[in-house]
């Protein structure tokens, strides 16, 4: 069973919600943010590059090890003869970050 019980609010009904229970939420926030889910997120991105770049000056570690970690699974893929769309992990990530599906 999976449950989301606000998954489907409208986010002005979330921040009413909070407020009028007084509730603690993430200070980034009041930072800008406006998802602070996980740090690399897919719904991060898009073809405005603006929020990974934030996100990769606010928390480089991270981005280094997802980065490095991605390398590492493209070039073992390409070893085994994978036919992937991407030629170089480089393109690989831009294409995620990008959200190119």
């Amino acid at each position: 069973m999976v449950y989301k019980p606000v998954f489907l609010w409208k986010e002005w009904a979330i921040w009413e919600f909070i407020e009028r229970h007084a509730l603690p939420y993430p200070t980034l926030y009041d930072e800008g943010w406006d998802r602070v889910g996980c740090v690399i997120c897919p719904f991060l991105c898009s073809p405005n590059l603006q929020h990974i770049e934030r996100n990769r000056q606010r928390w480089p570690g991270p981005y280094r090890a997802f980065e490095h970690a991605v390398t590492e699974w493209f070039l073992a893929k390409k070893a085994a003869g994978a036919d992937l769309r991407e030629t170089t992990p480089e393109e690989c990530l831009d294409h995620w970050y990008r959200g190119i599906g």
